[in-house]
């Protein structure tokens, strides 16, 4: 190739290790496309080394043919001699030499210890019987004419296929000149080619990046370097580490289980499909984060919140945020199972403040009609002049009462009404034990008297509120009882209608003193100057199946919700 400081104007000088070999692949002296030409030129000089040195004379050793006394000079002549002996081995006659060539017979004398030596030292051939004659004599042969395992050969073999090969090789070298001169020439056209042009590498971006404005053409390099420099330092300066971020995305406090603050009944996966179950990327972060944000601001009330301090709960304020709280209280609210009461005769009443029932008012056992119905009742006076005492078991307001005794009223449901609470007791709840009904009388048109009934009232968990005989007591726990046998049996009326009403005030009346000692039956005075009342109808208070017309107050009752009721009512101002 031309030197590098070869003056060859107008032409630019190029090294050879810039140009590549375009044509096909050699695999005899290992040339690929696109190996420079410097690597061509070696691999094509190292061959043809190697062909020169094949092609000397002297590299070949002719001993064995011990008559000659003047050996071939050059490759060609040193063919053409081994062409000639094997014609002659042939029979032929060899026409170099004009007919005249005579076999070139190997001594058969023996060969002393040094010159068996120096034939095993040599790298070519090594005859492996002395004692026979050449050329039909066996011969060691290099590696590169060994057929499998057989390293010998007979000469006259050895001789065709060496034939054999250095024609090939001529063939191969005539081959390999064509390519040198094709490289040479290619060669001479890259050297004397102008030196290429390589346009500037440009790009435009859509935003300003560092001092390289929006919408410019610019060299990759000067935006690279803007990028990193003036954006990118200061954007993860900013953001932190990729690590950073990793331990910030896992540090989401809030889980898809967890329950929203708008429907407290839905977890946040369900109440939004969009929440990122198990976020791993920054943007998932911020999805979740943001559906956070948006359940908080719309279980937050529309209006300010303020704060007032009241007798019950009193709160500090704090930051502006004014919170105020107070019990929740329904107000009252008539019980249920009381539709007979009308006019002056007021229902009794609950009223819930946070989880507390309070009771108020009388509960009056109604009074049967006797065509199906109930008495009404407008004033608390108006059972007072009806002569029975049967309970009303059918139509508005009716009561159920069981075999055991117990009257339950509005039918034996709850009696409490919906506006106050939907929602059980935690236990049942009964006014202090006994409690004593009462029944006003007319008796005699124009005289009044009263009946008493020691019983036990109450409301269930299920709410239902109940008034249990005196005999439910007198027997509870068994299906039967020493009925009468109670000392509540004192308080509690049993008459007779058409009999004498006993006036117990009267000194000679015996129920609390005794004239003599000794055992006397009670004995109730029926004097009322001069005048004997009796009972206008048969009573025993101590029946369930007796108490119609008996009322009782409620107040002071009261009965707390379960635990697990939501208190849900208008706040009480």
């Amino acid at each position: 190739m031309k030197p590098l400081n070869l003056d060859n104007k107008p032409c630019s000088p190029i090294s050879s290790n810039c140009v590549v070999w375009q044509g096909p692949d050699i695999p005899c002296i290992h040339l690929c496309t696109g190996d420079s030409i410097s690597e061509v030129i070696h691999k094509l000089a190292t061959e043809l080394c190697e062909v020169l040195e094949t092609l000397k004379v002297s590299n070949y050793d002719l001993t064995c043919f011990s008559t000659i006394s003047c050996g071939p000079q050059n490759f060609q002549e040193l063919v053409q001699f081994i062409l000639d002996q094997l014609c002659l081995l042939e029979g032929g006659t060899p026409s170099s030499s004009g007919g005249t060539v005579v076999p070139i017979a190997r001594p058969v004398q023996p060969i002393g210890m040094a010159e068996q030596l120096e034939i095993i030292s040599k790298p070519t051939f090594t005859a492996a019987r002395a004692s026979e004659t050449c050329p039909d004599c066996v011969v060691t042969v290099p590696d590169e004419f060994v057929v499998g395992t057989q390293r010998t050969m007979q000469l006259v073999d050895y001789a065709v296929t060496m034939g054999e090969r250095i024609a090939g090789i001529v063939t191969e070298v005539s081959l390999q000149k064509d390519q040198i001169t094709d490289i040479t020439i290619r060669l001479t056209d890259l050297e004397n080619a102008p030196a290429p042009v390589f346009p500037a590498l440009t790009v435009q971006a859509n935003c300003d990046i560092g001092t390289v404005p929006a919408a410019t053409d610019s060299d990759v390099q000067i935006i690279l370097q803007q990028f990193f420099n003036a954006l990118w330092c200061d954007f993860y300066a900013v953001t932190g580490t990729t690590t950073a971020l990793t331990t910030a995305i896992s540090t989401q406090s809030i889980a898809n289980t967890d329950n929203t603050l708008t429907n407290p009944a839905a977890d946040y996966q369900t109440e939004y499909p969009t929440w990122v179950t198990t976020p791993t990327t920054v943007a998932n972060t911020l999805t979740n984060i943001w559906l956070a944000i948006y359940d908080i601001y719309t279980s937050l009330p529309p209006t300010a919140v303020t704060v007032d301090t009241t007798n019950t709960v009193e709160l500090d304020i704090t930051a502006g945020l004014q919170i105020s709280a107070k019990i929740k209280d329904t107000g009252w609210a008539d019980l249920n199972g009381f539709d007979f009461y009308s006019g002056t005769a007021v229902k009794p009443q609950v009223r819930r403040v946070g989880n507390v029932l309070h009771f108020r008012g009388f509960v009056f056992v109604p009074l049967d009609n006797g065509a199906g119905g109930i008495h009404g009742l407008s004033s608390y006076t108006d059972y007072n002049n009806i002569p029975t005492c049967i309970p009303g078991t059918a139509g508005a307001g009716a009561v159920s009462i069981s075999t055991g005794g117990v009257i339950s009223f509005n039918g034996g449901i709850s009696a409490i009404p919906a506006s106050i609470t939907g929602d059980n007791l935690d236990g049942t709840y009964r006014l202090p034990y006994p409690a004593v009904l009462s029944r006003p009388m007319i008796i005699s048109g124009t005289v009044g008297t009263s009946l008493t009934a020691a019983s036990n009232l109450g409301i269930t968990d299920a709410g239902v509120l109940y008034i249990a005989s005196l005999r439910d007591q007198e027997q509870t726990g068994t299906t039967t009882g020493v009925i009468g046998g109670s000392h509540l049996r004192f308080i509690t009326s049993n008459v007779r209608s058409g009999e004498s009403v006993p006036n117990y005030i009267n000194s000679a009346t015996d129920i609390h003193n005794f004239p003599a000692a000794g055992v006397n039956n009670l004995v109730g005075e029926t004097d009322f100057g001069g005048i004997d009342y009796t009972w206008p109808f048969t009573c025993d208070a101590g029946d369930s199946g007796n108490l119609g017309g008996f009322f009782v107050s409620i107040d002071g009752l009261t009965a707390f919700l379960d635990c697990s009721a939501d208190i849900t009512a208008t706040t009480c101002y």
